[in-house]
């Protein structure tokens, strides 16, 4: 199973707090609020530690508009320099460094979580430009305003709620799994649209979760529950 992607969010947090990367904290913050759902514990979390950096944060200071060349050094260079270009693009008139975001988007070791932030960056300030990326390995062309935004999509949102209606009572921490699991999953296909039913992607991850325990019986278990139509799942890659 990959990190665990909240535990793993707020150490990345609380670390660039630690070494004084207030805004990378901030920004890091400001992206994860903006999510359509968070689980109520991680938001506490993220909202306390938006109120401790509060203070150390510059008011009114101004953002350093990055040069085309800053910026694709940036992605180029992944980690925690990847949030201060995107904080750039996202400020800034982001159609101004469309030749650097197309150029990274077919980079073949592109990172396609950035891939899928780069091209939501473009779809919130409703570029028009075609652009061009892979997607397991199939070149895909996209125009970015004629795209939903990231956590929009009507069959995630549905997926969402049957993860909460199975679980929630029954299984909270693993519920807890399977959320960021359904994040992690948006994040490495966006834009692609999963196109089946969203029972079908709520038992996928379920199953997905299962197996990274190694636990086959309990998902046994749970399809014989839930009358699971084994024939529809498909594995989770992310």
């Amino acid at each position: 199973m990959s990190d665990n992607y909240y535990d793993k969010l707020l150490a990345d947090i609380r670390k660039n707090i630690s070494e004084g990367n207030y805004e990378i904290a901030q920004s890091m913050l400001e992206e994860e609020l903006d999510m359509p759902y968070v689980p109520s514990k991680v938001l506490e979390e993220l909202r306390q530690l938006e109120k401790e950096i509060k203070p150390f944060l510059v008011k009114q200071k101004e953002i350093r508009m990055m040069s085309s060349e800053e910026i694709a050094a940036s992605l180029k260079k992944g980690g925690e320099a990847v949030y201060d270009a995107l904080r750039n693009l996202n400020y800034f008139n982001i159609r101004n460094n469309l030749e650097v975001i197309q150029d990274y988007l077919l980079d073949p070791g592109a990172d396609r979580f950035v891939v899928s932030m780069l091209i939501e960056a473009c779809q919130k300030q409703q570029v028009s430009t075609p652009l061009s990326y892979y997607h397991d390995g199939v070149r895909q062309v996209v125009i970015p305003n004629k795209l939903q935004g990231m956590f929009e999509d009507e069959t995630v949102n549905r997926a969402y709620d049957c993860l909460v209606s199975m679980l929630e009572s029954q299984n909270p921490s693993f519920l807890k799994q399977c959320e960021q699991v359904l994040v992690q999953y948006v994040y490495r296909n966006y834009p692609q649209k999963y196109e089946g039913e969203a029972e079908n992607l709520a038992y996928s991850i379920i199953r997905y979760v299962y197996m990274a325990y190694d636990d086959e019986e309990g998902f046994e278990a749970f399809a014989r529950e839930f009358k699971v139509n084994r024939e529809k799942l498909f594995d989770i890659i992310i």
